[in-house]
């Protein structure tokens, strides 16, 4: 049986990896001898001094060592879709969802593989079976929102959000970039702008929410001449 650890901790590797920025020094792998916990931790908090490749390789070798340790195996993959590695990331995540079918992270990677591959109803298939066993997690709402955008429905999409912010007691910045897309897409440009502001206000480094915002001001700039 595959090995977990809380969620938040799958959550926060993930959220660091995908900020990743390449260096250009290397350096042997990290952590060797380590228990899984502790050297995926130290692969983490060294990544600023590290490139994306010696980032990757040292999470396939955690993997090697420690092959049925989920956050392992969450950070790999999510490292594999960065560095293209698709077809490695999606086998990843089917033996973490083999085991765990509503293990959130790999949920949401492997819907992200699938919608981005064109394959929403496979996408829609994961989101729906996991919010069956899962549906108090907001994360898995925003998914589902997400796919409903895609889909065109726009209105089902809000709703979804709605339901996200209730359960987290609040809004995300995953939440207020989708509220900004969905509202673009109406053509609703300053509510859109308003929601891609409050996407940046939780998350600053979230770029796709602060280059609609350039696009949104270029198009009134546009507009003034």
């Amino acid at each position: 049986m595959i090995r977990s650890i809380p969620s938040a901790f799958a959550g926060r590797a993930l959220a660091l990896l995908l900020g990743l920025q390449l260096a250009a020094c290397v350096s042997p792998p990290v952590g060797g001898g380590l228990p899984a916990d502790e050297r995926l931790e130290l692969i983490l908090s060294n990544q600023e001094g590290a490139t994306q490749e010696e980032l990757a390789r040292d999470l396939r070798f955690l993997t090697l060592d420690h092959p049925r340790h989920v956050p392992s195996l969450v950070a790999d993959a999510a490292v594999s879709i960065e560095t293209g590695r698709t077809d490695r990331a999606v086998a990843l995540l089917d033996t973490v969802l083999s085991a765990e079918p509503d293990q959130v992270d790999a949920v949401l990677l492997w819907t992200r593989v699938a919608a981005g591959s064109g394959d929403l109803a496979g996408a829609r298939r994961r989101v729906e079976a996991a919010l069956r066993t899962r549906p108090d997690l907001p994360e898995l709402h925003e998914a589902d929102a997400s796919l409903m955008y895609l889909e065109d429905r726009l209105g089902e999409a809000i709703q979804a959000l709605d339901r996200a912010d209730a359960l987290r007691g609040g809004e995300s910045w995953r939440s207020a970039y989708h509220r900004g897309l969905i509202d673009e897409a109406r053509g609703e440009l300053e509510a859109a702008e308003g929601h891609y502001s409050r996407c940046v206000e939780l998350d600053s480094s979230f770029e796709p929410a602060a280059r609609r915002l350039r696009w949104i001001a270029a198009e009134r700039a546009g507009e003034g001449r």
